[in-house]
């Protein structure tokens, strides 16, 4: 997250935007999120198996969680409609809104999503990658 920063800080002062960062460990940067001690944050954010879940990090009314990037009332009714049904047919529509706005209100940037590849020999069987980027050996054996 410190090399992240570091090239924030520099695409910022080509703007003409000075940032100080102020790096600190991990039980410091953890307890200023969770308040919203911060006016500018590299956060990493482990793998969400819903999108309601991945919406539901930044959306919340920021003076029950301070942490919450994304304070309107038009995100949060969104957010409660994705939990309505678990049908992927009509939750998509909701997303697909959820979406634009947040394009358009750029409450957080998101910069990248890392991939993770996976390789196993021809004599393992039943081995999956998983979208959680976590090592599941449900089913695996060998031949």
């Amino acid at each position: 997250m410190f090399d992240t920063a570091v090239v924030i800080q520099a695409m910022a002062a080509q703007a003409g935007i000075h940032l100080q960062i102020d790096a600190v460990d991990w039980p410091a940067h953890l307890s200023r999120y969770t308040v919203g001690n911060y006016q500018l944050m590299v956060q990493s954010f482990s793998a969400r198996l819903d999108p309601t879940l991945s919406f539901g990090i930044f959306i919340g009314d920021k003076r029950e969680e301070p942490r919450k990037v994304w304070d309107t009332p038009r995100s949060r009714e969104l957010l409660a409609q994705t939990m309505i049904s678990a049908d992927a047919a009509a939750r998509q529509p909701v997303f697909d809104t959820l979406t634009r706005d947040f394009l358009d209100e750029v409450p957080a940037v998101a910069l990248f999503n890392s991939s993770r590849l996976a390789v196993v020999r021809s004599n393992v069987t039943g081995y999956q990658n998983w979208m959680a980027a976590q090592q599941r050996l449900w089913g695996v054996g060998l031949n």
